[in-house]
């Protein structure tokens, strides 16, 4: 397989599974915050929607990580971007709305949900990362996987 090839399989396997990881994260978090306070929307409709945001952002997340073709370095792009942009778009606002409405920093229960949060979200750029990377890694190599190699 080209070069082209590998990487354009890495990233598209990066970006599946980074936006179904994203997705799951979302989901759960949402749930699993809003059935301890009683809900936060009127319907699911809005959990969703949330959610596929968070989606949509892992598809060039994923994607970026899964070009490179290193699982190494798929791995650390995937959990700095995903991780960057949950820093950036959800914990900050978040952390800022609960010390203006209730002062007592991390001390609180829900900035050390938030956190929880954002290490998942951190885990799921950084699997999906890696597994892109490492499929478009094995994409280009020429060994068959039915014979092993025996050079005597």
């Amino acid at each position: 397989m080209s070069t082209k090839g590998k990487r354009f399989l890495g990233a598209a396997t990066g970006a599946v599974i980074c936006a179904i990881a994203r997705f799951g994260v979302a989901i759960g978090f949402i749930y699993y915050v809003s059935s301890r306070g009683g809900k936060w929307w009127s319907g699911a409709q809005e959990f969703y929607w949330a959610a596929s945001n968070s989606a949509l952002m892992g598809i060039p997340i994923g994607g970026v990580a899964g070009w490179t073709c290193k699982p190494m370095l798929g791995t650390v792009i995937g959990a700095v971007l995903s991780g960057g942009t949950c820093f950036g778009l959800f914990v900050l606002p978040t952390e800022m709305m609960i010390g203006m409405s209730h002062p007592g920093g991390f001390d609180r229960v829900e900035s050390m949900e938030v956190l929880g949060g954002f290490l998942a979200m951190i885990t799921a750029g950084a699997i999906a990362g890696g597994l892109g990377a490492a499929i478009g890694e094995l994409a280009g190599s020429n060994r068959d996987p039915n014979t092993t190699d025996r050079s005597s």
